[in-house]
């Protein structure tokens, strides 16, 4: 599609719009979860789903005592009320904080257990209250001349936002460890990543550390804690009040900002902070070296292991890897073969008395957009995956290796809840719900016995801490064994012992411990310079999961000092000298909610865009355009807090016919389907000077007035696995005051008759979709689509088209290259010549703001240019080729908040068959060659293709070949 006026200030929006872009016009969209009410504090509105009430009492509390801790820490007071939006429709915990549109939060109450890094937050809720509030804060600041562009575009601009993540992220844990309870800055994960790292001299430089990953938080708020207990928080300060004042919204040159401010260059200060990590952990490794004994390192295969379970030889573990993807494995500890056993993301595993069967927990989608864990069964031998539950929720599920007994846990935001069961072939029966102490809120990886009587877990309290409980499957009660450990992932060694992992009295590592059911001593069984997250105890050997600056492993150790008594640094209380949440909590009204009342503009503002009318020069017998005639365009738009509702509105002045080009649209989201209306209005015809000359084509002076009116109804549903399907119905209307044709006999412009058309336009897609970690694009699978487009005779002014469409791509990862195949044909229903062939030299396509659209009677190629006129009722195209990564490298530019992610090579042949009276001449095929450049924008997530490509195509008959070179700019979101 060549660059319109439409997509001209679609580029202007995203360059203006960093991070409003970067996720969506809608920004967040919340599903359906009953009623939403809401509660209106002095500094907040909180929104809620009515069943979470108590939950949003608390929210509110949390939130005036973090505004009133917050506002002189970032030096920041919003003009107006901040909205907090709270939901439950996902098992991932997670949290949102921005300006745009209005100052929002939006707080995921999943338990953050759920997650390795948070583990160590003590009051979870209150620590995400204050990371996502300090992004508000952080990113609401605009000063100086930069406010200009707050009157101008309303809350489009946030100079804060063009800032590296890491300088973000880091900014806000940084905040969230000083100003609650917990954070991360005080976890023994971040100590670990940081400690291996720096061991290995393995720290990443600053402008590797792309997007709003795990290292933007990690390595971002070290390097934020360093620079603010060496060089004070005045400077801190000055840093981001600073840029806030920057007028120039396109480029932030946020690398010169510490030269100015610290008087040195920021790879200077990173590489002190990485010698400084370097010391620090050498000068711990000197003091713990002694204790760590030799062990063997079972897997190599980095990333997060996020469970494991061992039978016999066996040992099963769910891991995610940047190296090796994301896979279940099968771990025989005799022969050290590793096998694949499914693809995916799983968050629990478990062993069965069968040796067929296993049992697992993973994310299954449901209409909405619910994303909930639940527990499958998987036969190894024929290969079968079977769903059991069904939007309950199952994080963790554990079964006896010899008995058919066990449990399964659900962990839900208003708390936890236990089930027993009996597992046989595959499917599990007599279930059961365990009594569990009122006080529980989350209960983490379980374990049971051999013989299916018992089972032991460590669960999170009211409190905060984690304490020892047994639950008897028998009688389904639960007793608390020990309530002075801080204690995780229990497991069984006998019916006497536990192993479970703690952490050291200094909070910077776990190590693995057994303790004596009977007399509750406790020892210590593996010990590592990393920090161990999971483990198990087995006769003379220990099995844990290391922390290693590679990623996590499992290990294989003997125990040597399985006898001695653990030090007594693992009984302390985790209890931190910091200010708190300790009033009593304060009942707000709860008042209805009615998102109408947001529908003021947020956004608004003038934006330049271009006029169909053109400059064209002639050269030879050629004629260039120059589309430099632009127009003064206003736009407003906005979104309710909740993102279901959305519309914009804009208005265009076109002086050169003296009339305002008109648009106005609105998306509605609902739990199973979603409805977008598009109105148009604008006078047709052209003006242009050609060598200064000025000429118009309308007719006795007059330029038609045009309305178009679309309604699109849509929705695409995840299906299990990689699977998803969508469909599509539109309604199309299009008025016309009048059509100009160009009359051979009288050789002028003459009017039509057509004055109003309506057409339909349906289509059906499915798709199974993986993608490897490290790659830009989808490159494994299969897309396949459907669309039937049709504009029905004897409906108003019609002229019947009948077009029939199907299409299927097919990709294969080969190395670091995909092949593809990709296969199109189409007919049309009524024989006539609908489809044509077109060559576009500049493209520009963009999927950031929904604005891309396909022309669906046009067949696609590369070699053939835009005077080639071929028309046919029928067609078949297919372009097969290669899509090879040269150099693939995330990487910021230093001066830049843009960055490089990849340059690959396309190679590919194209081949179309289009049909009409004579179907030989129209045999046509092409062998093109692409060079394509993936960049990325702020926060890593608005990337940009640059595509350069030439091509040599033939068409049967032809006397001399065709070729093209071309340019295509595109836009999206990873």
């Amino acid at each position: 599609m060549t660059l319109n006026k439409k997509q001209f200030i679609t580029v202007a929006l995203i360059f203006l719009a960093l991070k409003l872009s970067s996720v969506g016009l809608d920004i967040v969209f919340i599903p359906y979860q009953g009623t939403t009410k809401k509660i209106v504090t002095e500094h907040f509105i909180i929104l809620f789903p009515e069943d979470y009430k108590d939950i949003a009492q608390k929210t509110a509390n949390y939130c005036e005592d973090v505004h009133k801790k917050l506002v002189p820490f970032m030096k920041w007071k919003p003009y107006e009320k901040t909205t907090v939006v709270l939901s439950d429709h996902t098992d991932y915990p997670n949290g949102l904080g921005f300006p745009f549109f209005r100052n929002t939060m939006v707080l995921y109450l999943s338990p953050f257990d759920m997650e390795l890094s948070l583990q160590d937050i003590h009051d979870p809720l209150y620590t995400l209250i204050v990371h996502e509030y300090t992004h508000v804060l952080h990113l609401d600041q605009i000063r100086g001349g930069a406010f200009f562009w707050r009157v101008l575009y309303g809350k489009l601009y946030s100079p804060n936002s063009g800032s590296f993540a890491w300088y973000m992220e880091g900014t806000a844990v940084l905040s969230e460890s000083m100003n609650s309870p917990n954070g991360r800055l005080n976890s023994t994960y971040n100590d670990a990543i940081i400690r291996n790292d720096a061991l290995k001299n393995d720290l990443p430089n600053f402008d590797e550390i792309v997007g709003v990953t795990e290292g933007a938080y990690q390595y971002g708020a070290r390097f934020i804690n360093y620079i603010y207990t060496t060089y004070g928080k005045e400077k801190f300060e000055m840093f981001y009040t600073d840029i806030s004042n920057d007028f120039w919204p396109f480029i932030l040159q946020f690398v010169f900002k510490f030269k100015k401010i610290y008087k040195k260059p920021l790879k200077v200060l990173w590489n002190e902070w990485r010698d400084y990590e370097i010391e620090q952990a050498k000068k711990y490794y000197e003091t713990k070296k002694e204790n760590i004994k030799e062990s063997e390192k079972l897997t190599n295969l980095g990333g997060d292991i996020f469970s494991f379970s061992k039978k016999n030889e066996l040992i099963y573990f769910s891991n995610s890897s940047t190296k090796y993807d994301k896979y279940l494995y099968k771990f025989n500890t005799k022969t050290k073969e590793l096998k694949k056993i499914k693809y995916g993301y799983f968050n629990s595993v478990s062993a069965t008395n069968n040796d067929d069967y296993i049992l697992y927990t993973r994310t299954s989608v449901y209409a909405g957009g619910f994303v909930y864990y639940e527990l499958y069964s998987f036969n190894q031998k024929k290969r079968l995956e079977k769903k059991l539950t069904h939007k309950k929720r199952i994080s963790f599920v554990s079964f006896s290796p010899k008995s058919d007994s066990g449990v399964f846990v659900s962990n839900r935001s208003k708390g936890a809840e236990l089930y027993s069961a009996k597992f046989k072939d595959g499917e599990i029966l007599n279930i059961n719900q365990i009594n569990l102490p009122s006080d529980i809120v989350f209960i983490d990886q379980p374990s049971v016995n051999d013989t299916g009587d018992m089972a032991v877990f460590s669960a999170r309290n009211k409190s905060g801490f984690f304490r020892l409980y047994i639950a008897d499957l028998i009688t389904s009660e639960t007793i608390l064994l020990n309530d002075s450990i801080i204690m995780k992932n229990v497991k069984w060694i006998d019916d006497h012992s536990v192993s479970f992992v703690a952490a050291d009295s200094d909070h910077t590592t776990n190590s693995l411990y057994i303790c004596n059911l009977n007399t509750m001593e406790i020892t210590k069984a593996a010990e590592t310079a990393g920090c161990i997250y999971n483990g198990l105890v087995i006769e003379d050997k220990a099995y844990f999961v290391d922390l290693t600056y590679s990623g996590m492993h499992i290990f294989e150790t003997y125990l040597s000092n399985k006898n001695t008594p653990a030090e007594l640094e693992i009984y302390y209380n985790f209890e931190k000298k910091i200010s708190r949440f300790n009033a009593e909590i304060k009942e707000y009204k709860i008042k209805n909610y009615s998102g109408f009342r947001y529908l003021y503009p947020g956004i608004w503002g003038f934006l330049p865009y271009l006029l169909n009318s053109t400059f064209n020069y002639s050269i030879g017998n050629s004629i260039i355009q120059l589309p430099v005639l632009i127009a003064p365009y206003f736009f407003i738009l906005n979104t309710t807090p909740l993102g279901r509702f959305t519309y914009a509105a804009t208005v265009g002045f076109d002086y050169m016919k003296l009339y305002p080009d008109n648009t106005f649209s609105f998306r509605l989201k609902l739990p199973f389907i979603n409805v977008i209306y598009e109105w148009s209005n604008w006078k047709g015809g052209t003006k242009f000077f050609l060598n200064n000359q000025l000429y118009s084509i309308d007719y006795n002076g007059q330029y038609p007035i045009n309305f178009s009116n679309d309604l699109e109804f849509y929705y695409s549903y995840r299906l299990w696995g990689y699977n998803s399907l969508g469909w599509n119905a539109k309604i199309m209307h299009d008025f016309h005051q009048f059509d100009l044709y160009y009359d051979n006999n009288t050789k002028q412009y003459e009017k039509t008759g057509i004055k109003n058309r309506l057409g339909f336009y349906l289509s059906t897609d499915y798709g199974y979709i993986t993608r490897r970690n490290k790659s830009v694009r989808w490159d494994g699978g299969f897309l396949a689509g459907l669309d039937f487009y049709f504009y029905p005779r004897q409906i108003l002014d019609n002229l019947p088209v009948y077009l029939l469409k199907g299409s299927v791509e097919l990709r294969a990862p080969v190395k670091a290259a995909f092949f593809f195949l990709y296969i199109e044909g189409g007919i049309d229903l009524l024989n006539y010549n609908n489809y044509y062939i077109n060559t576009d030299i500049i493209r520009w396509e963009d999927s950031v703001l929904n604005e891309y659209k396909t022309i669906f009677n046009v067949i696609d190629t590369k070699a053939f240019p835009n005077r080639l006129t071929v028309n046919g009722s029928k067609f078949i195209s297919a372009d097969m080729g290669f899509n090879i990564s040269l150099y693939k490298k995330s990487k910021y530019w230093h001066f830049l908040t843009m960055g490089f992610k990849e340059l690959y090579l396309r190679p590919f042949v194209e081949f179309v068959y289009l049909y009409n009276s004579d179907p030989l001449h129209n045999i046509l095929f092409d062998t093109s060659c692409e060079l394509g450049a993936n960049l990325f924008v702020a926060y890593g997530n608005i990337t940009f293709t640059l595509i350069f490509g030439n091509a040599l195509g033939y068409r049967i008959n032809d006397l001399f070949p065709s070729w093209n070179i071309y340019f295509y700019l595109s836009a999206g979101i990873m």
